[in-house]
């Protein structure tokens, strides 16, 4: 695989993981520890 295969997966699995982290922290209730993203930075 060259570089933009690596890229893609990349992009693609870094989506997922934030749907999933944010989807379960809705179904837990704890949403509000999430205010804003672009804090963390």
């Amino acid at each position: 695989m060259d570089n933009e295969t690596y890229i893609i997966y990349g992009m693609t699995f870094g989506f997922l993981a934030l749907w999933l982290l944010f989807s379960l922290a809705k179904k837990l209730g704890n949403s509000s520890r999430f205010p804003k993203q672009d804090e963390e930075k």
